[in-house]
């Protein structure tokens, strides 16, 4: 049984005229399980548009209760289906996507026809939003992009002559591993790829559907475009394309770290047979495919121009970098380093965390290419000072209006 009652105050002027706060009755009805109202047993005192878990009704087509719109599908009651597969189909393989609260309408509600969550006690007025759910934060840029893995690879048709030495299998796996977890990205050589690898799991914490797009079309056509960076199909790529994996690192690296490798003028970098061993990119130049992919982005650190000697203390750079951590947690900035932490100069991506230690030391945790992990990084107050010589600062652009 579901009944609404009004609060609002009437005012009686057959008796004394007085404020009375005599409750009225809007409607009430009782329901088969999947909402179809029971005949003979409901009625309205008006024109009350709400029915069934407190959704707004289309009488016109199907009559009385017999349509009810969830917001994002049309509900049919007398048969318990929606007419319009479910936007959120792919996160639920296990169910028809036709289905209404997951076939579960004694212990769940439908939550605008996405999916079904718990009902928990009392019932739902019209418009009122359903506590204790996630719902509200609905589908994340995460949740996009594995939906355009899923699409890719459940479509047959579609593979790619352009990388023949990585499977389809094994080219969705990655992709899928990376979009869930960034850190899950591992640099395919060691002497030239910390810094388009640094530049990979920045865009995909800032835009993973983005970047499943641009490494979906790169795989499949040798051809990618996003914002303004662009990879175009040529002789040279598709020669690239052909050199096996090696054996080290992601196969998505190999196919979007080592395309733009590519055509930033690194073309051996991914070939496992060549010996020769060349320099890593600039700064400038991993600063300049970041600005093309539309991140503002501003560099600092010792060799740029304007940069003052000595005015970069340990402290200054700790409350520096800790001021974006907020930014960092929430996806919309990421701060690319190039260290020189170990024995050689490395790009690394730093992950938030950032304080000093009770000795002193300066500890905060990054994004590690050549290891494919997020490691905690330990380090004197001198150390991180004169070996942090370069850093980019990498902010997501507002959405557009």
């Amino acid at each position: 049984m579901r009944a609404v009652v009004s609060d609002r105050r009437g005012y009686e002027a057959i008796t004394s005229g007085e404020i009375s706060n005599q409750p009225e009755l809007l409607t009430w009805s009782d329901f088969y399980p999947f909402g179809m109202v029971m005949p003979g047993r409901n009625g309205s005192a008006g024109d009350y548009r709400y029915g069934f878990q407190g959704q707004e009704m289309d009488d016109e087509i199907k009559g009385e209760g017999n349509s009810v719109n969830y917001k994002y599908r049309m509900h049919d009651p007398r048969i318990g289906r929606f007419f319009a597969v479910d936007p959120l189909a792919w996160k639920y393989p296990e169910l028809t996507p036709y289905q209404f609260s997951s076939n579960c309408v004694i212990a769940m509600i439908e939550l605008e026809g996405l999916e079904s969550n718990t009902s928990g006690s009392g019932s739902l007025t019209p418009n009122e939003p359903v506590a204790n759910t996630d719902f509200y934060n609905l589908p994340t840029p995460t949740d996009e992009a594995n939906n355009t893995i899923n699409q890719f690879a459940n479509d047959r048709s579609r593979t790619s002559s352009v990388f023949p030495g990585i499977t389809k299998l094994q080219f969705v796996t990655d992709l899928r591993a990376v979009v869930n977890d960034p850190s899950k990205l591992h640099q395919c050589n060691m002497s030239t790829d910390c810094g388009w690898t640094s530049i990979e799991y920045a865009w995909l914490s800032m835009d993973p559907e983005g970047f499943a797009t641009f490494a979906i079309s790169l795989y499949e056509t040798g051809t990618a475009s996003y914002n303004d960076f662009v990879i175009e199909a040529d002789e040279g790529i598709t020669d690239y394309g052909k050199v096996a994996q090696n054996g080290q690192g992601t196969f998505v690296d190999v196919v979007v770290a080592g395309s733009i490798s590519y055509v930033e003028h690194w073309p051996n970098a991914y070939n496992p047979n060549s010996s020769d061993m060349m320099d890593m990119a600039t700064t400038v130049e991993v600063w300049r495919v970041g600005d093309a992919l539309g991140f503002s982005s501003t560099i600092y650190g010792m060799y740029i121009p304007g940069w003052i000697e000595g005015a970069n203390t340990a402290e200054n750079l700790v409350a520096g970098f800790k001021a974006y951590d907020t930014q960092i947690k929430n996806n919309n900035a990421q701060i690319i380093l190039l260290t020189h932490y170990g024995s050689v100069n490395h790009y690394m991506v730093y992950s938030g965390g950032i304080q000093f230690t009770a000795t002193g030391n300066v500890q905060f945790k990054a994004f590690d290419p050549s290891q494919g992990k997020i490691r905690t990084i330990t380090l004197t107050a001198t150390q991180f000072e004169k070996q942090t010589y370069q850093y980019i600062i990498f902010e997501k652009p507002p959405p557009q209006p």
